[in-house]
């Protein structure tokens, strides 16, 4: 039986990484992205990758928190290959190489991020209001989504709602839900049969 399992964008809206498990042990990591956003997020960029090796990458975008893990993975000899239409191809070999020498420490310097800025040698503090927007996503919001899944022939066995923030996953899951549909909103982690 295929399993799929949540490595990443599981209660969150970064970091997308889904591993497909074919019945027959192929294993096609779906999306090889990069955790943004809060420092514990961050850092789950330097966890051991404990996955085991791939038989494939499979891109669905080029945006990074989808993309920016693959050169770790490359650089460790875990992927065979990695597949993606040519507008992806494109996008990611401008975008990859940057990702590519994310660490902590390059050649013993310290990568800065934001909050690290300094002006003529004296740190200066990035002060920003953050307004947390719920229900809406940058990618789509609930309403775009809904009408997108009206569009399918027969509802589907199972939803599984990744790619975004708690509250905004319950409140679509609820609203799915009331439509009969068997909806999920996985763990980090989290492996489910086919």
């Amino acid at each position: 039986m295929a399993s799929l399992t949540f490595l990443g964008a599981a209660q969150t809206v970064t970091g997308s990484r889904h591993l497909l498990t074919t019945a027959s042990g192929n294993r096609v990591l779906i999306d090889a992205g990069l955790f943004q956003g809060r420092k514990e997020l961050r850092l789950r960029n330097w966890a051991p990758w404990t996955s085991g090796k791939l038989d494939a990458v499979v891109l669905t975008h080029a945006h990074i928190d989808h993309t920016g893990f693959l050169p770790r993975l490359c650089a460790q000899g875990l992927v065979r290959r990695a597949l993606c239409t040519e507008g992806t191809r494109d996008l990611a070999w401008l975008l990859l190489p940057d990702s590519g020498f994310l660490d902590v420490r390059v050649d013993g310097k310290r990568i800065l991020f934001s909050g690290d800025l300094g002006r003529y040698g004296t740190s200066v503090p990035v002060r920003a209001k953050v307004v947390q927007m719920t229900g809406f996503s940058a990618h789509a919001d609930w309403m775009e989504e809904d009408r997108w899944l009206a569009r399918a022939p027969s509802p589907p066995d199972r939803v599984f709602l990744v790619h975004g923030e708690p509250p905004a996953i319950e409140a679509q899951r609820a609203r799915l839900s009331a439509k009969g549909w068997r909806v999920e909103a996985p763990q980090p982690g989290q492996e489910v049969q086919l």
